[in-house]
């Protein structure tokens, strides 16, 4: 899928690899921020975490600043510490804290749990917790597709290693003020011997009376995480749970074998999860590096931000964030450029009369790579603002 934005138009385009053909899916007439001026100028925001790189889309971004936001991360479940008591450990398994390897250390986990198997069975509990949580229940404050503010999901997180070939297994059960079920959830995967992730998101959207498939009927909600289901239409009330119940299974575990956890809750985190601790945290102490320049923004709170003055930079320039607190900030480039990058980002060495000096891909490329990206995408597509235009430059 590729993405068009005109002056006068957003258009969403399907590209064929085999043939470079771009069809058209979609077109949306509106006035847009781009104009017949010699460039264009760009907000070019990501979401990044600590210790994270991106690259400039942008083919050279002219008269450029760096704008700072603070995001805010909370997270529900205590961390692994040796006074903690929350967790409650399976019949037959043996619970401690212990220091994580380098592995752990790349994912920004200093301590894990370490569960030891005693006792060999089909499936073994390693360890539960309970969590509280909250549902909106009012459809006018949860929204058609859903809300920004708390009451809409929930997401369990478990990173987990085990030996190679024993199914983890992440049960959720949530429960009503009175100690009834009112749904049960899982999520299981094979362990390789590596950080296993189980992610089992929970809660419900109001999707009204109306549905595109049928004239309107009665009111109802979707639900998700039910049954081992993504998500269940049609149920005719929101979520009235107050609790989840958290449970750790490993399937085919030995006697004497023994496996790494550490579990997080996030409620309504959009999908970015850092490993902080137990508590609402906010950005601190950020430090964005890029074009060989090192920049202190500081402490940012949740919509706060900072900005600085860069220059000039080149396209496919990286730039690094680091920070404390959430573990998160939204890093913006703002300036002015003739035309935007996509797929597979390269270096830029110069642009001057509309000529591009290409350099090298960039590092992302490697994950590319995976997909089948560098042979099948092959070559860098470009947008050019003033024009409005699509340009397709192959690698080869």
């Amino acid at each position: 899928m590729s993405s068009e934005i005109a002056k006068d138009a957003l258009r969403i385009f399907r590209r064929r690899i085999a043939t470079g053909e771009l069809i058209l899916l979609h077109e949306r007439k509106t006035e847009t921020t781009l104009n017949e001026t010699e460039t264009g100028k760009v907000h070019l925001a990501f979401v990044m975490s600590d210790k994270s790189v991106r690259f400039n889309p942008a083919l050279w971004l002219r008269r450029a600043k760096l704008r700072v936001w603070g995001i805010a991360q909370e997270q529900q479940l205590p961390l692994p510490d040796e006074s903690e008591t929350s967790w409650q450990k399976g019949d037959g398994v043996s619970l401690q804290v212990v220091a994580g390897d380098s592995e752990w250390q790349r994912l920004g986990i200093g301590k894990v749990f370490q569960a030891t198997v005693n006792a060999a069975d089909k499936e073994v509990t390693i360890a539960e917790i309970t969590t509280p949580v909250h549902f909106e229940t009012d459809p006018t404050k949860v929204g058609i597709a859903g809300t920004l503010s708390h009451g809409t999901q929930v997401i369990p997180l478990f990173l987990a290693k085990a030996p190679k070939d024993v199914r983890l297994r992440l049960e959720v059960e949530a429960l009503r003020s009175d100690g009834t079920m009112e749904s049960r959830h899982w999520v299981e995967g094979a362990s390789d011997g590596s950080v296993l992730a189980l992610q089992a998101a929970t809660g419900h959207i109001y999707l009204g009376t109306q549905t595109i498939f049928a004239s309107p009927t009665k009111p109802y909600w979707r639900w998700e995480g039910v049954d081992g289901k993504t998500e269940v239409d049609g149920v005719p009330q929101p979520r009235q749970a107050t609790q989840l119940r958290l449970r750790l299974k490993a399937i085919g575990a030995s006697k004497g074998a023994t496996m790494q956890f550490v579990g997080f809750v996030f409620p309504e985190t959009g999908g970015f999860f850092t490993p902080v601790p137990q508590g609402r945290f906010a950005t601190r102490r950020a430090v964005v590096r890029v074009g060989g320049r090192r920049f202190e923004l500081g402490d940012l709170d949740a919509g706060a931000f900072r900005e600085v003055d860069v220059g000039e930079l080149a396209g496919g320039e990286p730039f690094t964030l680091s920070c404390d607190g959430s573990k998160l900030a939204l890093v913006e480039l703002i300036g002015e450029t003739d035309a935007l990058m996509g797929h597979l980002l390269r270096r830029v060495k110069s642009v001057r009369e509309g000529e591009v000096k290409w350099g090298d891909v960039v590092e992302l490329v490697d994950s590319f790579r995976h997909y089948g990206w560098d042979e099948e995408v092959g070559g860098t597509s470009l947008w050019w603002l003033r024009e409005g235009n699509f340009l397709f430059v192959p690698l080869r």
